[in-house]
């Protein structure tokens, strides 16, 4: 007896799926022998997970001593198991044949889930987990882990709004003033895809008696976990950011679409109940002594490209050794093949590529499972980067208000407040799409997945046999 194959195979060798979507695939068995089991099952769940330490004293005089409480958080969005052989639980141990087993399987995707992510303190994860019940032995396990982008569509009208601020900040201290530092700011959109290039307007009017050090624009990722007892730990860090020359006093400091690039990372996430994650831009002027004074932009991210620019030949006023290069982590991403465009909503738009957040490692999804375990056990999620922001621009010097982008096409607003647009070619018109399953499993929001079925064998032709 030997388990020579187990193994969840995706139709398509698919990794990225989007919320409304069915998740198709095969169970791999090969056996080198019979096996006695009292079945196989597969389950899809999504979950996320939070988790942190921190020190506190407790106790009083001699007994007081310091230690270490564990901080967590958990959200399930939803679980569901399939049986492909014998029985989910209980019943009597079957014989299985030795040879090589497909079983199929079939999964929906809730409409309202995350994207998936993975950091230093938690995760929302998505993961496939086949399963070998043996009896008086270690079950034998295999998990598949996907990634799962929220539709977060850049072209929605809703994000038309740009972004700016102006502030005039007095340079100086009681005794002592300088003079005026008049600062302005705004950026040409509020959301964009990763890959794509923010154009950052600012001007500074130094009416000071001192030299400012620069005008810089930086781009922030904020991650906010959430665990029970409403405790929270937060992460901040710059993920991109240019520097302006020196600001000589009396003097002005003038960016017309100065060009910032988005990283690969993941989307905003605000439907997750225990990690959130946005993005801010801030426009500050670098004072060589005091508080620096700062215009801070919020932005989303999303996951749908700017059809205004996506893919487009531009200009931006840039010699070309000198425009930026959005940074991406394609050397630490799978290859796998593009999801369909029309999933997106554009049928005609070409389908964008997918990075590993930058900075990100894999992670061993099997890490905290004491079954006896196959498959490859190394996982990143991965999310649309597009081409950089390359759509012809008039470019007027000194300029505050740049002509915009080209406007969406046909189509554009949609029909219907909020989210998804309803437009041609959105959602998916072609057969089998959205998926018709029976109503025998229903899920956490209450949409329905496959039937299990109990005391399934292998069919000839379907299920069992050489393959």
């Amino acid at each position: 007896m030997g388990v020579r194959e187990f193994s969840i195979m995706l139709d398509s060798n698919r990794q990225v799926f989007y919320p409304g979507e069915t998740v198709t695939g095969n169970v791999i068995l090969d056996l080198q022998g019979q096996m006695s089991m009292k079945g196989i099952t597969i389950e899809f769940e999504g979950k996320s997970f939070c988790h942190w330490t921190e020190q506190t004293w407790e106790g009083t005089g001699e007994d007081r001593r310091q230690v270490t409480k564990h901080i967590e958080g958990k959200e399930k969005y939803f679980e569901n198991k399939t049986c492909l052989f014998g029985a989910i639980s209980g019943g009597h141990t079957r014989i299985h044949p030795h040879g090589h087993f497909k079983y199929p399987f079939v999964f929906n995707i809730p409409q309202s889930v995350p994207s998936s992510f993975e950091g230093s303190h938690g995760r929302i994860r998505f993961e496939l987990k086949a399963e070998i019940d043996i009896p008086g032995k270690r079950d034998i396990k295999t998990r598949r882990p996907i990634t799962i982008n929220e539709i977060v569509d850049t072209n929605n009208p809703n994000y038309g709004q740009s972004p700016n601020g102006r502030l005039t900040k007095e340079v100086g201290c009681l005794c002592w003033k300088a003079g005026n530092l008049d600062v302005e700011g705004h950026i040409d959109r509020k959301c964009y895809c990763p890959g794509e290039l923010i154009l950052v307007n600012s001007q500074v009017q130094n009416q000071t008696t001192k030299d400012m050090k620069a005008l810089k624009a930086k781009l922030y990722q904020d991650i906010l976990y959430i665990a029970e007892g409403h405790k929270q730990k937060r992460e901040n860090k710059v993920i991109a950011r240019i520097d302006g020359p020196q600001i000589p006093q009396g003097k002005n400091e003038t960016w017309s679409n100065r060009p910032l690039a988005i990283p690969a990372c993941p989307p905003s996430i605000s439907k997750s109940s225990i990690i959130k994650v946005s993005y801010m831009v801030r426009v500050e002027v670098d004072v060589p002594w005091g508080i620096d004074p700062k215009i801070e932009m919020p932005i989303i991210l999303g996951t749908v490209p700017y059809r205004g620019t996506y893919g487009q030949p531009q200009q931006y006023g840039l010699p070309q050794e000198q425009m930026p290069v959005p940074e991406n982590n394609f050397s630490n991403t799978p290859q796998m093949p593009p999801a369909p465009s029309n999933m997106l909503g554009y049928p005609d738009m070409a389908p964008p590529a997918y990075a590993a957040a930058v900075g990100s490692s894999r992670v061993n999804v099997h890490q905290d499972d004491n079954s006896e375990l196959m498959g490859n056990s190394m996982y990143i999620p991965v999310y649309t980067f597009a081409a950089p922001y390359k759509g012809s621009m008039k470019i007027e010097q000194g300029s505050m208000n740049p002509q915009q982008p080209t406007a969406p096409p046909a189509g554009y607003p949609p029909q219907q407040p909020g989210y998804p647009p309803v437009q041609p070619g959105y959602p998916p018109t072609q057969p089998g799409y959205p998926p018709q399953q029976p109503n025998n499993l229903i899920g956490f929001d209450g949409s329905a997945y496959p039937a299990a079925h109990p005391g399934y064998q292998p069919q000839p032709g379907m299920a069992a046999g050489p393959y």
